[in-house]
């Protein structure tokens, strides 16, 4: 009898599923220290549709995690682990890989901090829609398609200070029916949804990119931008597939073009880093403090707005809504607009004995919704009937501010007739308004009406100026000219503010460039952006961190936040190594590169 062979089992064999091809790919794996590219091997069955821009899965640190394909290697170096599957093929183009990488430097990012914030999330089943190219039907004055055409062929920038809201959209018209003529790939880029859907009435098949947009339509769009000739979207439109000849925008200073959200890019920066060749039209309320010295250095032409016969007025009488105010409201024959710094009733209230902020035990503010309402916290929403000041234990409050509910009240008991309408962020009037009718409106929700405002009031213009924030005057400046451009050319205006005041100066000559020169000369000597470059850490830098900085840089802030300004760039290298170390010891600084503000005074667009 034959003893018994003992079988060595044999190896499987990888040569048939495993190719010799290779990929670098960024992984998501959400570590700071960690962002780097990393090689995987390309199984056979994803030669095809592993291609670069493509999302992928992949192993790491034990999970099958997201990937984005950066480069393809034509050798398999080492024992590599591999693809496990293909997510979408081609999801990015070459290009967008370079802007974003271009980005990423910049900011010092993650890139796919940047691929969530920018991109539409795939949508499986959602293929390419060839649409139809838009085609020009408008008529348009010669003299004005002489002078956009030169701006065209040259690939010039062009700021155009606007002073009229439907005058700046007639404009904005005209620039697309003259681009279309052309032959020519435009991108239009303007602040709010409103603004693009009273865009899509006279371009009903101009492509859309924003955030009203289903995730279907948003993903069916992204895929079909290249073949597009007009496209009109929000902040991220500028990271579409889609290379045009001809940039348009609208108030390039609205907070609406800030990404809230980490990396913090703002599209005025992000048009700047990409150096697409195109022309670009710009139309704005005021001369954009961040273009001070590229105008200084020609690179950028101003065209100022005509001037027009608005008239202001103030009063120097106590309260909230001086006797002028009411006159004009009154006279009015017309639509009033009445402009609102904060939304509710009373979003302040503080302690009638000692003054202190009025609290709720979770540390939240305590507000009113109506004039005999219950008090609640206005971050847990409990009601405090029975609230006791902690610092002096009294049980009286006291309203110091006043909101668009509150506003629409003291209006309602003046004028029993009059119809009138509160517009917010949250909810944007729309419905269709009477000639006499009375809008109370936060500075981002101003209804469009079809004849334009007669009467524009301003209120709350002293607090408003007196906000703690670099950019007070600046934000205030532009909300008011905002709103005021909705209104008829001979239209009455009151201010809340004196009208000597710096705002005030500004929005009654918004061609005076002097105050914007003056502002940037004050920021030029206090070493603050945008005349500087800066970086903003959270916490503030220890000691050692602080050291390793290259010698002349500016440090303000303390242990809680920390601003570092320079006249030259950034020693990103060093930042880049301060952000590393930390994120290895568990201790990560939020660091935000080349802030458009620093601090987070978003109040403007509300």
């Amino acid at each position: 009898m034959q003893p018994l062979e003992l079988i060595t089992p044999r190896r499987r064999s990888h040569s048939k599923s495993i190719s010799r091809r290779s990929a670098r790919i960024f992984v998501d794996n959400r570590i700071t220290h960690l962002d780097q590219p990393y090689t995987y091997a390309i199984p056979r069955r994803f030669e095809d549709s592993a291609t670069i821009g493509s999302l992928v899965r992949v192993p790491f640190s034990g999970r099958i995690i997201d990937g984005l394909v950066i480069e393809l290697l034509d050798e398999k170096v080492g024992n590599l682990k591999e693809i496990k599957g293909v997510t979408y093929s081609s999801f990015l183009h070459e290009d967008n890989i370079r802007d974003l990488q271009v980005i990423q430097d910049h900011y010092l990012c993650g890139i796919w901090d940047l691929i969530r914030n920018v991109y539409p999330k795939p949508v499986r089943n959602i293929k390419k829609t060839v649409l139809p190219l838009v085609k020009s039907t408008r008529e348009v004055q010669p003299e004005f398609e002489i002078r956009v055409n030169e701006i065209i062929k040259s690939k010039q920038e062009v700021i155009r200070l606007i002073d009229s809201y439907a005058r700046c959209f007639d404009e904005i018209f005209s620039c697309v029916e003259v681009a279309l003529r052309n032959s020519q790939k435009v991108l239009v880029l303007l602040p709010e949804i409103a603004d693009i859907k009273r865009f899509a009435s006279n371009f009903p098949d101009a492509m859309q990119l924003h955030g009203g947009l289903t995730s279907s339509d948003r993903f069916a769009n992204y895929l079909s931008s290249p073949e597009a000739n007009l496209i009109v979207g929000t902040r991220t439109a500028i990271f579409l597939p889609f290379e045009p000849d001809v940039i348009i925008s609208w108030d390039l200073e609205s907070h609406s073009f800030q990404e809230a959200k980490y990396p913090y890019w703002h599209t005025s920066r992000v048009l700047e880093l990409l150096k697409k060749k195109v022309a670009h039209i710009s139309f704005a309320f005021s001369l954009p403090l961040q273009k001070i010295s590229n105008v200084a250095e020609g690179k950028i032409s101003v065209i100022s707005a005509s001037t027009n016969s608005r008239r202001f007025y103030e009063s120097n009488e106590p309260g909230r809504i001086p006797t002028k105010a009411w006159e004009l409201i009154k006279r009015s024959k017309g639509t009033t607009l009445i402009v609102v710094a904060r939304t509710g009733f009373s979003p302040s209230l503080i302690c009638r004995r000692c003054k202190n902020t009025a609290r709720c035990k979770c540390g939240g503010g305590m507000i009113t919704e109506s004039s005999h309402a219950i008090p609640i916290c206005q971050l847990c929403n409990k009601l405090l009937q029975d609230w006791q000041c902690d610092e002096c234990q009294s049980k009286d409050y006291l309203a110091i501010s006043s909101g668009t509910d509150r506003t629409a009240f003291e209006i309602g008991r003046a004028f029993p007739g009059k119809r009138i309408h509160i517009s917010t962020g949250d909810k944007r009037l729309n419905d269709h308004l009477q000639d006499d009718d009375i809008v109370i409106a936060t500075p981002g929700a101003i209804p469009i009406v079809s004849s334009d405002y007669e009467v524009v009031i301003l209120l709350d213009g002293t607090w408003l100026a007196a906000r703690p924030s670099l950019d007070a005057f600046r934000n205030l400046r532009r909300i008011w000219l905002r709103s005021i451009s909705f209104s008829k050319p001979n239209a009455h205006i009151f201010s809340s503010l004196p009208l000597n005041h710096d705002v005030m100066k500004y929005v009654m000559r918004p061609r005076d460039q002097r105050t914007i020169l003056q502002d940037w000369d004050s920021r030029m000597s206090a070493h603050l952006p945008p005349a500087y470059e800066a970086v903003v850490f959270t916490p503030g830098l220890n000691s050692n961190d602080l050291s390793s900085m290259p010698t002349g840089i500016d440090v303000f802030g303390n242990q809680s936040r920390m601003v570092v300004t320079t006249k030259e760039d950034l020693p990103r290298d060093t930042i880049k190594r301060i952000r590393d170390r930390a994120s290895i010891e568990k201790k990560p600084y939020s660091i935000r590169i080349d802030p458009f503000s620093l601090d987070d005074d978003s109040w403007g667009d509300q």
